[in-house]
């Protein structure tokens, strides 16, 4: 397995007739980034970028970085270097780090751990709207709000991913299956995938990411993009087997038809319209290019 994308990122697009082309801006360490390896970006309510890294928290303001680092003998700093996942609710900044859940005070600049956390990795970070803040360590699920409801695991299956649809609806992920959250019981029921190439490689889930109303996009180790329709109960690939394997780490959606495919094997644009798709890989001697494929 690779590295997390590294030298990331800053996209500057220009408009042709047909598409796009992309030219891609670098920031490392030499820029002031604390680490090359980044694991997890965000924007804020306030336009900072935030990069999570292998070292240190990051905050970019487009000119300069201002990093955030673990200090054992500061209860109020970051409570460790290596930061896995980032999420804002209420305007608010939660940190997934492997010691634990930490909230952000903007104000004062500091950090609040989660005690019931501390110790663990906390992955995978995601608000439901509700309330709550939902992240994954070591495989179990956990739901955390911050009115003094006590943190619940959910343990029934290993996860690998969770997410909320539209309309509040939690959606989690095992290796080979869905889980949706059932409100009244407070339990997972599990959903069947029926995508018949799962034996030819290795089935593993490694990200969902909600479409629509209806759509999960289930991204995965040996099969890409796979798109389950809930109301249907039915799966499609989304690239043809021509791209396979391949390793899907990460989504994201830039208008109305525009969808970003983090992957081993680079970062694939498709156009959700006309359902084609560039894919931009790391070309040497090409300092416009992605600086690496993964």
């Amino acid at each position: 397995m690779k590295n997390p994308i590294s030298l990331f990122l800053c996209i500057l697009a220009c408009g042709f007739s047909h598409g796009q082309d992309y030219y891609f801006k670098h920031y490392k360490v030499e820029s002031g980034l604390s680490h090359n390896s980044v694991v997890t970006t965000l924007q804020d309510h306030r336009g900072f970028m935030w990069f999570g890294t292998k070292d240190g928290l990051n905050r970019f303001d487009g000119y300069t970085f201002k990093m955030f680092s673990h200090n054992p003998e500061d209860s109020t700093s970051v409570s460790s270097n290596k930061i896995w996942s980032l999420v804002e609710y209420k305007d608010r900044l939660w940190v997934g780090t492997d010691n634990g859940l930490n909230m952000y005070d903007e104000e004062k600049e500091t950090f609040h751990l989660v005690k019931e956390t501390q110790g663990s990795y906390a992955q995978n970070l995601m608000d439901d709207g509700q309330g709550n803040i939902w992240f994954i360590q070591r495989g179990t699920l956990y739901r955390y709000s911050d009115d003094g409801i006590p943190t619940q695991g959910f343990d029934s299956f290993n996860a690998t991913s969770v997410i909320h649809m539209p309309d509040g609806t939690v959606i989690s992920s095992s290796h080979a299956r869905l889980h949706r959250y059932d409100k009244g019981n407070n339990s997972f029921n599990g959903m069947e995938i029926p995508f018949e190439g799962m034996g030819a490689q290795p089935f593993i889930i490694t990200k969902l990411f909600a479409l629509d109303s209806d759509t999960v996009l289930i991204g995965t180790q040996n099969h890409g993009v796979l798109v389950y329709s809930l109301k249907e109960g039915s799966v499609q690939k989304l690239l043809p087997d021509s791209e396979n394997p391949l390793y899907v780490r990460d989504f994201a959606k830039k208008g109305q038809k525009e969808l970003w495919l983090a992957t081993e094997s680079g970062a694939y644009i498709y156009n959700l319209r006309d359902k084609s798709y560039v894919n931009h890989k790391k070309k040497y001697n090409n300092p416009y290019a992605m600086s690496d494929n993964a």
